[in-house]
């Protein structure tokens, strides 16, 4: 079966894509009041719970994108975060959000991708984005 384009598959509702960013906002505020946590208490953390919950719940991780490694340059977008999210358009940042939370499951107990994209301001950037253009396509 063939995945679909970023472009091809809708967006959330603004409702959910700014339930989803604050989701996000919860957890950036988690990791930097417990920068210092190993891995696995950063897996028990409350707010990763309820963003991962959120990711799923408010359609941000969807069935038919891709979740394949070479969706992304992960460094490179980290790096840069700010100039590479915001060449983005919507849907391409949640084909990452997407990519992200679907590679966070494979890289489970060797890293977190998603706590790399909190650090770097990427998951925030990524979420805000999709909230305010889901929230201009509902105008």
């Amino acid at each position: 079966m063939e995945r679909s384009t970023a472009a091809d598959v809708p967006l959330p509702t603004h409702a959910q894509a700014q339930r989803f960013a604050e989701a996000v906002e919860r957890l950036a505020a988690a990791e930097a009041g417990a920068s210092r946590l190993d891995l696995d208490a950063w897996y028990e953390l409350p707010a990763y719970d309820e963003a991962l919950e959120a990711a799923y719940r408010h359609e941000m991780v969807h069935g038919e994108l891709t979740a394949d490694g070479a969706a992304f340059d992960i460094d490179r977008i980290n790096a840069r975060p700010e100039e590479q999210v915001g060449a983005m358009s919507a849907a391409r940042a949640r084909h990452l959000v997407h990519w992200l939370y679907r590679n966070e499951r494979a890289s489970h107990g060797y890293g977190s991708p998603v706590r790399e994209a909190i650090k770097s301001g990427v998951l925030q950037l990524a979420a805000s984005k999709i909230a305010a253009c889901c929230k201009l396509a509902a105008i």
